[in-house]
């Protein structure tokens, strides 16, 4: 077969085309998968609270395979580990390479992050260029870390975290995590003691000695059997609270980690109005998922909490037929569809009955197709004998199984057995089972 110099041309397109696709996809593939194992690491370090870590993780997912979807969670992670400029940059690239498939919403919120983070950014600036402001921050500083470790020796953990918080926002020191997460462990509140862990490793890096690494680790280690988590799902922008600690804004890079076993405070707001407020309690190793809407997004006014929980408590799921209803619908069918059975044959079997007996008057008929047509009338009630029985006994079952439905209700051992039998001049069902 000869081919003209223009199909000659296409064939050899396809062939080339093939080839590089052929030689090219397997590190395409590869790169997608390191890229995945990447992110998938970067959150991962997000819950553990080691967001430097995390945003190392996320930066290289972007470098080998570039979505502005991770640019958002870069800026997230290089925001919460304090590197504002490095968070700013990544927001700023996220807004440009997203472009108009970014919701209005969530621009709304990048665009407040990047004015906050530029004011952070130039405040540092200004920091470096006045040395004196940063004797006064030192003192102030010390003073808080002073009341703190007052607090802990008299066993008001709370309190004591809250000061060495302070004193971290005055004068951020990679050392003071550990102070924060060994109040916050004291206190009870793990979630909170691993994220100050975590941010202490992380931010403290080489600086960390072996022996207090290797506590840290233990620690978290320890720690991480006593906690559940929280992901909420909120408007972006909604600021997240739980027990009175802000944990920052929606959408949260990670679930929170929280103390398993007892009561804590849920709070989102949204442009200074509360739109969720919640007791929850999360079990150990689990994770609570939470949703949080815009008023203007719920149709109906919100319950009474109280009353809420105890009506979830008792509803049941809306689901289909239960096996004992269904059992009992399709054995009142099967009843039903002999009984008419039943009645065709033993019309049939009358409708002989009277040919038989017009032909044969004083019963007395000993022609062949009189004798045949005397077989058929007795086959004919012989079936309808069998049928209209064990129809009414399947069907009396049936109706048996639905009334027992719907007095007792669905129970979880359910076991039903029907087995219709025959017998010399008898028959019926026999039912087994227990409800």
């Amino acid at each position: 077969m000869m081919f003209n110099i223009y199909t000659r041309k296409y064939l050899i397109w396809i062939a080339a085309s093939a080839a590089f696709t052929f030689l090219c996809c397997p590190v395409h593939a590869d790169d997608t998968k390191k890229a995945k194992e990447a992110y998938m690491q970067g959150q991962k370090l997000s819950e553990e609270g080691r967001h430097a870590e995390a945003a190392d993780a996320f930066r290289e997912a972007n470098r080998l395979r570039p979505s502005y979807r991770i640019l958002y969670m870069l800026g997230l992670s290089e925001a919460s580990a304090g590197r504002n400029q490095a968070a700013l940059e990544a927001y700023e690239a996220y807004l440009a390479e997203g472009g108009d498939k970014i919701s209005s919403e969530r621009r709304k919120w990048v665009d407040g992050e990047i004015e906050r983070l530029k004011k952070a950014v130039d405040a540092e600036k200004v920091s470096e260029d006045h040395p004196a402001s940063d004797a006064e921050s030192l003192r102030l500083a010390k003073r808080a870390y002073q009341s703190g470790m007052m607090a802990y020796e008299e066993g008001r953990y709370v309190e004591a975290s809250e000061h060495f918080r302070e004193a971290n926002r005055i004068k951020s020191s990679w050392k003071l995590w550990l102070n924060i997460g060994q109040a916050e462990a004291a206190a009870d509140r793990y979630g909170l003691a691993i994220e100050a862990f975590g941010t202490y490793l992380t931010i403290g890096a080489e600086k960390v000695s072996a022996e207090n690494r290797t506590y840290v680790e233990n620690e978290i280690a320890r720690l991480k059997k006593m906690i559940g988590y929280v992901e909420v799902s909120a408007p972006d922008g909604a600021r997240i609270s739980i027990d009175g600690i802000s944990r920052g804004m929606a959408p949260l890079p990670s679930p929170i980690p929280v103390a398993a076993g007892t009561r804590h405070q849920l709070a989102v707001s949204y442009e200074d109005v509360f739109i969720l407020d919640r007791i929850i309690r999360v079990s150990a190793g689990l994770t609570v998922q939470m949703s949080a809407r815009k008023r203007t997004e719920i149709a109906q006014p919100q319950e009474i909490p109280e009353l809420m929980e105890e009506e979830t408590e008792d509803e049941e799921p809306e689901e289909g037929m239960s096996d004992l209803e269904l059992a009992g619908w399709i054995t009142l069918g099967s009843g039903a569809a002999i009984l008419a059975g039943g009645a065709v044959t033993g019309a049939l079997a009358l409708m002989k009955q009277g040919e038989l007996e017009d032909k044969c008057p004083e019963k007395q008929c000993d022609d062949s197709e009189s004798l045949s047509l005397k077989d058929d009338t007795e086959q004919m009630a012989l079936i309808t004998d069998i049928l209209i029985p064990v129809g009414g006994a399947i069907a009396a079952t049936g109706a048996v199984l639905l009334i027992i439905d719907a007095v007792s209700g669905e129970s979880e051992n359910e076991s039903v057995s029907l087995t219709p039998f025959t017998a010399a001049g008898s028959a019926g069902l026999s039912i087994e089972g227990k409800f």
